[in-house]
């Protein structure tokens, strides 16, 4: 029978809803498959999402000896955020075997990349289930340097000029008796809207620093990585990969220095509130402090958001994660989400207080992080297949 109600209505209340009860109704019709399929609607819909926080879900990375080939969730209430339900087994793709297991490049508007140690890569959003693995690219030596070592950084991140997902692969070639002079590099980007691959960059010797291994942290486009200092250069510095048209390098300076070169002052990267974020810790004096680049691209803008006595909150800052590390803002703006490796936390700003979350079936050491729910791969995406589900279904 045939719908009265006009399809722009429908399409205002459906993206309103949030992603199970949306997947639903690509029953009901053709035409209400076709709506919720498209771009248009998919775009709308996680607006919505990210404005509202709707949908948002902690995807649990366990660290292990042995790790599981299982992820976990966790989604995160609306109604209360001091509660959250049971962490839930989720598969993810680019699975099979052991040696295959999967580790997190990065994520971006409900999008998590994954990448194993047999080199495949895959782009995965684990609240429909859906996922689109990569074709394989080889990496090409510098002419004149067949025999040079090489490592591989990855990154991933949304190209809002164009609309597009992106996953960049940075390959650092060196010596084998000099393994921090670099003598060539290969940029390669593969773009999900053209499903294709292509060389971005061609950088001669020594033209950009050696790359951190540490995961990126991709926010406004760009992409973030820690630079491993020169010794004749003293101090940290953030290199950056544009995901955009110019697809160029850029550098930032960090808002404070470390103190201390023998491993006691951790730092790293995150996203907070949508903005760049600096974690200092310091183990020594025992402080966490929190750094935003409130204004994206100007160094100036770097703003100290808070700063905790680790002693007088009694944080434990675990070896097997290197730092604490914030997570999301709550909703009304007053406290932050913590992580350690081991637990979860809130913080009061305000109070300077912290409350553990507790959440059932967490692993004993886990990377956790925030995903925003999204209906991306939707129409273009594989079933990820749980054999675990699939063998209970025969």
């Amino acid at each position: 029978m045939k719908s009265h109600i006009p399809i722009d209505l429908i399409a205002h209340i459906l993206c309103r809803l949030p992603i199970k009860s949306v997947v639903r109704f690509l029953c009901v019709s053709k035409s209400w498959a076709e709506l919720i399929k498209g771009l248009g609607f998919i775009n709308t819909h996680l607006k919505r999402s990210i404005n509202s926080d709707r949908d948002c879900t902690i995807i649990i990375d366990q660290i292990a000896s042995f790790r599981s080939l299982h992820f976990l969730s966790v989604f995160f209430r609306r109604d209360n955020e001091n509660c959250l339900p049971k962490a839930m087994e989720i598969y993810p793709p680019l699975q099979g075997r052991p040696e295959r297991e999967t580790t997190i490049v990065d994520y971006c508007n409900g999008l998590v990349c994954l990448h194993n140690c047999v080199k495949e890569i895959a782009l995965w959003n684990p609240l429909i289930r859906k996922y689109k693995k990569l074709p394989s690219e080889p990496v090409q030596r510098p002419s004149g340097f067949e025999d040079s070592l090489w490592s591989t950084v990855y990154a991933f991140g949304h190209d809002p000029h164009n609309d597009d997902y992106k996953v960049v692969r940075i390959a650092q070639f060196c010596e084998e008796y000099r393994p921090l002079l670099i003598i060539g590099i290969e940029v390669k980007i593969y773009s999900l809207k053209l499903q294709a691959w292509k060389k971005v960059v061609e950088q001669g010797p020594n033209m950009l620093p050696w790359i951190s291994s540490s995961p990126a942290v991709s926010t406004n486009g760009v992409a973030h990585w820690f630079t491993i200092p020169d010794r004749s250069v003293p101090g940290q510095e953030i290199i950056a990969f544009d995901f955009a048209n110019n697809e160029k390098f850029l550098f930032y300076k960090t808002p404070v220095q470390p103190i201390d070169t023998d491993g006691i002052q951790k730092t790293g990267l995150g996203v907070l509130g949508g903005c760049l974020c600096f974690v200092v810790n310091d183990c020594k004096n025992m402080y966490h402090e929190v750094w935003l680049m409130k204004e994206y691209g100007v160094e100036s803008s770097w703003t100290k958001v808070y700063k905790t006595d680790l002693r007088a909150n009694k944080f434990s800052l675990n070896s097997n994660f290197e730092f604490l590390k914030p997570l999301k803002f709550s909703r009304d703006g007053k406290k932050v989400l913590l992580e350690n490796s081991e637990n979860l936390f809130w913080y009061d700003l305000e109070k300077k207080r912290r409350k553990r979350l507790k959440v059932q079936n967490l692993p004993v050491l886990f990377r956790p992080l925030t995903s925003t729910g999204s209906l991306l791969l939707l129409d273009d995406g594989d079933c990820v297949i749980d054999p675990k589900q699939n063998k209970i279904k025969k």
